[in-house]
């Protein structure tokens, strides 16, 4: 696998107000400097909702700040916005990066979207991704996006058996679907199966309508409340009702997503 050259984040590592993770997995968005070397964007973070954050910050040409987490495009920080790079950090990674790539391109298939390719870099325990600029147009895709990488992470030998029998999108969500039980209760990450299962077919189809562009995602949210927007604009937020309901912005887009299933 080619190796490429990762020039660190040089800023100032904060404390970040983050909740546990079964998967110690970090992550953090990189952009190319020259060929074969990219730089580390911000710190790395466990909690997926900071990624979000930046796309905001950079878009909205604001700076953004919510618990530790700092990301500030007047003051020279940068995204990459035409692909998504992407730095995975977790101890053992190489094991799972055969499924990691296996479950984005059960997606991109079925989006018709550029594949991504994964290079191996020269920090130990790190990975770059690139991948289609579409996982960057909204925070439900990029959380969508990390949420399947962090899937295939998870040493949960009930996800690892799960993601070795399936070869399709549609073999997938029916695999989701009919988690119950003992399955979804074996890790967090696992309870979020029968909602995606439900949903993730016609979020898919549905992009636009749901408003998951860079205009409505990002641009069109510049008045939100932080905190409310790091809590609430992720592909959960969207699938799940309940958890919908704690933001306006992302109960008006579980209401459309319930229209539209209905009138399929």
């Amino acid at each position: 696998m080619e190796k490429v050259e990762i020039l660190k984040y040089e800023g100032v590592k904060r404390s970040l107000n983050e909740i546990y993770q079964a998967v110690d997995l970090q992550f953090a968005f990189a952009y190319q400097k020259e060929p074969g070397v990219y730089q580390q964007a911000h710190q790395f973070v466990l909690c997926r909702d900071f990624l979000h954050d930046a796309i905001w910050a950079y878009h909205c040409k604001r700076t953004y700040m919510v618990y530790g987490f700092r990301f500030d495009p007047l003051k020279g920080d940068k995204l990459e916005t035409r692909r998504t790079l992407m730095l995975i950090k977790l101890p053992g990674i190489r094991k799972y990066i055969d499924q990691v790539k296996k479950i984005l391109h059960l997606f991109e298939k079925r989006m018709r979207i550029k594949r991504t390719k994964i290079y191996a870099t020269k920090q130990k325990h790190v990975f770059l991704l690139e991948s289609s600029r579409t996982w960057m147009s909204a925070t439900q895709m990029i959380s969508l996006y990390t949420l399947l990488i962090r899937f295939a992470c998870n040493k949960n030998e009930h996800i690892q058996k799960m993601l070795d029998s399936v070869n399709s999108f549609r073999e997938l969500m029916t695999v989701w679907k009919s988690a119950t039980g003992f399955v979804i209760h074996t890790c967090k990450d696992a309870t979020y199966f029968p909602i995606l299962g439900m949903h993730l077919s016609t979020v898919l189809s549905n992009r636009k309508a749901l408003g998951l562009t860079v205009k409505d995602s990002f641009i069109n949210t510049k008045r939100e409340i932080p905190s409310e927007f790091h809590n609430y604009s992720g592909i959960i937020s969207l699938c799940d009702k309940q958890t919908a309901s704690c933001s306006l912005q992302a109960k008006k887009q579980h209401s459309k997503l319930m229209q539209l299933k209905k009138a399929k």
